[in-house]
C-alpha cells in the first residue's frame, strides 16, 4: 500500500465533504493502535434522516494491508461510549 493511514483517511475526508450534509471534521490525530502508527479523525454530518452523527474512523496500516476501525453514534451521546472505545484500541492486538 502507498498510502499512510494519514493519507487513506485524507482521500475519506474528502469524500466526505462532498458527500455527507452539513460534514465538519472535528479532529485529525496521530495515534498508535497495537504498535502500528495509525490516524483517526472525528467528524460530524447530518443523516438523510436530519439526524446530527458524530463518527471516529481510525485507520492502521499493517503488512501492507489496511485496517479500519469506526465508532459512529448521534451527536449528543457521542462522548458517553468514547471510554468504551479507548478501552478496546488499548486492548486491541493484530493476530499474525
Amino acid at each position: 500500500m502507498n498510502l499512510t493511514a494519514k493519507e487513506y483517511l485524507t482521500v475519506l475526508q474528502d469524500y466526505f465533504k462532498s458527500s455527507l450534509k452539513n460534514f465538519k471534521l472535528l479532529q485529525g490525530q496521530n495515534l498508535t493502535i497495537s504498535g502500528n502508527p495509525s490516524y483517526s479523525i472525528i467528524y460530524s454530518f447530518t443523516g438523510t434522516d436530519k439526524i446530527e452523527y458524530e463518527l471516529q474512523r481510525l485507520a492502521s496500516i499493517k503488512d501492507n494491508k489496511i485496517y479500519t476501525i469506526i465508532y459512529d453514534s448521534v451527536e449528543s451521546s457521542f462522548d458517553d461510549y468514547v471510554p468504551v472505545l479507548k478501552y478496546f484500541l488499548s486492548s486491541f492486538k493484530f493476530i499474525s
